[in-house]
């Protein structure tokens, strides 16, 4: 099973997180074997936005907000960049 994800989930409401959740759950459940797989062109396009809403476009500190953030989520802590991105 194959669960893709388009950059949303970065920035996923609630009950999106929860079906996933429930996805895994069940493919744990049933012993299917789930690979997750993220599109990072998406996820990028998504943080270019946020960056806007916190930094100039096109500044230094925009480019190095979305290189930190992208950096995050590459070592799987998309959950934190969610989470600094609704504080």
């Amino acid at each position: 099973m194959v669960l893709t994800m388009d950059g949303k989930g970065v920035v996923m409401r609630q009950e999106d997180l929860r079906e996933q959740t429930k996805t895994q759950k069940l493919a744990k459940k049933e012993e299917i074997k789930l690979t997750i797989v993220l599109d990072l062109i998406h996820v990028i396009e998504y943080l270019w936005k946020a960056a806007y809403v916190f930094h100039t476009p096109s500044s230094q500190g925009a480019e190095d907000w979305v290189s930190k953030q992208l950096l995050y989520i590459l070592q799987g802590k998309s959950s934190s960049v969610a989470r600094s991105m609704r504080s």
